[in-house]
């Protein structure tokens, strides 16, 4: 659910200027509403997903299977603000950057593919050998998919020191993402 919500908050992100580059280019209204925009439309996505996993998680209650959720459940739409700063940042770097390399978009969704095995959606983060948990601390999106994992399963252990650096990694895409995005959102539709 979470992966789903944050690679496509990703995908349209990173296609921004091309997609909207006819809306760009005739009017001029607050150009950064169409990621915001994305990112509403995914979150109701989420948010029928998230009821049904409650749905389900209270029948497993009354069909007593051992589930373990947390008070912290209820943070859950903090996790969803996170990835979807993670997904916008990131998303609109690489928005600024196929403006003038188009083909960068085909290496994207493949890396986007690729990035989903570096992250601990089908396993969980304590199955990365310790030699590579390296790659769990460079990845933002691993620290909001744990804690998601822990706050509603009870089946997860995460570093605080891990949580601190997506926090500072999911902070400084944003930054990068929002600079780009001011200095391109002037001269695209020259280059688009």
């Amino acid at each position: 659910m979470l992966w789903n919500f944050f690679s496509g908050c990703f995908n349209d992100s990173c296609n921004v200027f091309i997609n909207n580059a006819g809306i760009f280019g005739k009017v001029y209204f607050p150009r950064l509403v169409a990621p915001i925009n994305y990112v509403l439309s995914h979150s109701i996505k989420t948010i029928v997903q998230f009821v049904l996993l409650i749905g389900i998680m209270i029948y497993q209650l009354f069909m007593n299977v051992p589930i373990r959720p947390s008070v912290f459940m209820l943070l859950f739409p903090l996790l969803v603000i996170w990835l979807a700063g993670i997904g916008v940042g990131a998303g609109i770097i690489i928005s600024s950057l196929t403006t003038k390399y188009r083909d960068l978009r085909n290496l994207v969704s493949f890396a986007l593919g690729l990035a989903m095995y570096a992250t601990p959606v089908v396993y969980p983060l304590s199955e990365i050998p310790e030699r590579f948990s390296w790659i769990a601390y460079i990845n933002p999106v691993c620290a909001p998919i744990e804690l998601f994992r822990s706050w509603f399963f009870g089946a997860a252990s995460i570093d605080t020191r891990m949580i601190f650096a997506s926090m500072g990694i999911t902070a400084m895409l944003l930054a990068a993402g929002l600079m780009l995005f001011n200095q391109n959102e002037q001269t695209f539709i020259d280059v688009v």
